[in-house]
């Protein structure tokens, strides 16, 4: 009986444990004006978290460390251990748009939900800027990556020393929309950004998602500061090819196109590197787990170049199948 008992328990452990993870997440600040203080400046400081539709129970409130890049100390708060509260925007978790292709038979039905967490900071200025981070031990198991590595969503605001004039930014906002993605088959999926500063512009890259370093609960209360380290890549994986070396990504639209892997989940993390008058300045992240499904494309054979998937109705015989 004890070791059924036992069993019981460990399974329900189990399922409970696989049933918190956060599947992606961007922090994002806003410039909100001059600070109250003489050389200082207000910000909106937003974190975005996703989850599946068996992911975590989203809280009311998660902590985040700020640290100052110039020394590496931690800008200190009024939350847990010295840190800052990142308060829901809202209540009720916003579903995530799905983009479903019209060549896709039978597309899997995907779900995914997701809760903003905000908090105003009035940082001095200083040369080199600040590091706003969010570290949590979860991390939904991805077939690109090993298990167990956790995660850590961060934006950087940019120092006077790397700031152009006008001596204020906005980080870059990627947009939410996910693909529905079918193994071994041609796909896209938008990683792109919009950005409130209007002369900036955006180079898109692949870069190496972060592990989530000494935290050891999924609302980790004690970020650590940087550097932080990235998560360990499964073979023939890697943060340059996330997805496989059949899939790239457009670094003018950061648009990401290709040949998908194998059906499952993988760890996709996106840099934009921020330029402002042909200078870079700054560096916006996106880390996000990206399913790729068993579903099964139409295939058109032998049919003229004009044929399209979208709605149009053209007259003509095929074979598809």
């Amino acid at each position: 009986m004890k070791k059924i008992l036992l069993l019981l328990f460990s399974c329900v452990f189990f399922i409970q444990a696989n049933a918190t993870h956060i599947i992606g997440g961007e922090m994002r600040y806003e410039y909100v004006g001059p600070g109250t203080a003489p050389n200082s400046k207000q910000y909106r400081i937003r974190l975005l978290l996703l989850r599946g539709p068996t992911g975590a129970t989203f809280i009311n409130q998660y902590i985040v460390g700020v640290f100052n890049n110039d020394n590496n100390t931690k800008v200190v708060g009024a939350a847990d251990n010295g840190n800052w509260a990142a308060v829901q925007d809202f209540i009720t978790p916003i579903p995530v748009p799905i983009n479903v292709s019209p060549c896709i038979q039978f597309p899997p039905s995907l779900s995914y939900t997701y809760k903003t967490y905000s908090f105003l900071i009035e940082l001095p200025d200083n040369n080199r800027g600040y590091t706003v981070a969010f570290q949590t031990y979860s991390r939904q198991t991805s077939d690109n990556v090993n298990i167990d590595q956790g995660a850590n969503y961060l934006c950087v605001i940019p120092g006077l020393s790397n700031l152009p004039v006008p001596q204020t930014d906005n980080s870059p906002q990627f947009k939410l929309p996910v693909s529905v993605i079918c193994a071994n088959s041609g796909f896209t999926l938008d990683f792109s950004a919009t950005d409130a500063d209007p002369t900036d512009s955006l180079v898109y890259s692949f870069c190496n998602a972060f592990d989530g370093g000494q935290a050891t609960l999924a609302d980790f209360r004690d970020p650590a500061p940087p550097p932080y380290q990235s998560v360990n890549y499964t073979a023939p994986y890697n943060a340059l090819n996330p997805l496989g070396f059949l899939a790239t990504i457009n670094p003018l639209t950061g648009l990401i196109s290709g040949t998908a892997p194998n059906a499952g989940r993988y760890v996709v993390c996106v840099c934009i590197t921020v330029y402002r008058g042909g200078r870079a300045f700054a560096t916006h992240r996106k880390d996000l787990i990206v399913e790729v499904s068993g579903c099964i494309p139409t295939q058109a054979n032998a049919i003229p170049s004009f044929t399209t998937c979208d709605g149009f109705n053209i007259q003509f015989d095929h074979s598809s199948t």
